[in-house]
């Protein structure tokens, strides 16, 4: 018999409890950036140094938490659900982090940064159940170009 396929449930609370708790840490982490980074060692105006990366991710976190933020208030109480995907055990989010572990953080090294980024989001995207071939291929093109645009040419 086969496996049933494992799929992420958005209609848990949990999973929204455990996101406002990740963008809520974002926040405090994007407020003392300034403060844990330091200041750079060049000081003209437009130098951003080692403080936009932070920045970037860590307001991309903060924003993609809201939605969580406002489902566990307008939902009631007696309408939440409280449970995990996969009986519990998060299956699904465990093979993404050994695919990026195994695929781009290795491949990083012995490919390069473009071809580890396309081949960590082709496994991913597998993984989370696409199975058209054009969808295997064209967004992580997209993603792996936007990738490329941000850290090698801005």
């Amino acid at each position: 018999m086969p496996e049933e396929k494992e799929r992420i449930n958005q209609n848990s609370a949990l999973h929204d409890l455990f996101m406002a708790i990740l963008g809520g840490f974002a926040f405090i982490m994007l407020i003392l950036t300034p403060y844990l980074i330091g200041e750079p060692a060049a000081n003209y105006p437009f130098y951003k140094g080692p403080d936009i990366f932070p920045v970037i991710i860590l307001s991309i976190m903060t924003l993609s938490s809201l939605p969580a933020y406002y489902r566990l208030l307008r939902v009631k109480e007696k309408e939440k659900r409280w449970y995990l995907d996969g009986k519990g055990f998060p299956r699904l989010p465990l093979k993404i982090l050994v695919t990026l572990i195994l695929i781009f953080l290795i491949g990083f090294i012995y490919i390069g940064l473009e071809l580890a980024c396309f081949l960590f989001f082709i496994t991913a995207m597998y993984l989370i159940g696409y199975r058209l071939w054009w969808k295997l291929v064209l967004y992580p093109t997209i993603y792996t170009l936007f990738i490329l645009l941000l850290f090698k040419y801005m």
